[in-house]
């Protein structure tokens, strides 16, 4: 009886596995990297983001949402790299994609404690950022040196954390 139950578990839990998978499926196609050129947003407490106010940061831009499975896997990698280095002026800030008001993704934000600044507004792959970006598929993120250059993108995993690593390396 156990072993029929703890089947039955494991089924479900791979076939969500997969409907996560489909929901955000792995980066296809290039981003479109002239959005940097007149970048500007402003995060969920009112500062403001744009080429300027990230000179001589590390500046690792995240494109997620919190029904993406895939993102919120990286979610221990991004908060590792920001451990290690927010010392040596390297800096997250996220893009969340979602259709969740401010109120309730602020919500989440706390009880996941995801402590780095968003941009949120609410309006998914349809937000200007987003399509200033190409934003089809997500996770995406754009890693930027000191000097505002973008010197890689699409990290996951310990490909993040050694190009983070590489970038605060180099002043």
């Amino acid at each position: 009886m156990k072993s029929r139950h703890r089947e039955r578990t494991l089924l479900l839990v791979a076939a969500s596995l997969v409907l996560l998978a489909l929901a955000c499926p792995a980066p296809k196609g290039s981003l479109d990297l002239a959005g940097l050129d007149g970048f500007r947003a402003e995060d969920l407490e009112g500062r403001i983001w744009d080429k300027a106010s990230m000179s001589g940061k590390v500046v690792l831009i995240d494109f997620w949402a919190t029904w993406c499975g895939p993102c919120l896997s990286e979610l221990d990698y991004l908060k590792l790299a920001r451990e290690r280095h927010q010392d040596e002026g390297f800096e997250i800030l996220g893009v969340c994609l979602d259709q969740l008001d401010r109120r309730e993704f602020r919500a989440w934000l706390a009880n996941n404690d995801v402590p780095w600044p968003q941009i949120h507004d609410g309006l998914g792959f349809e937000s200007p950022i987003a399509t200033d970006f190409g934003i089809t598929h997500i996770p995406r993120s754009i890693l930027l040196d000191r000097q505002g250059n973008v010197i890689a993108t699409n990290l996951r995993g310990n490909r993040l954390l050694k190009e983070v690593e590489r970038a605060v390396a180099h002043p």
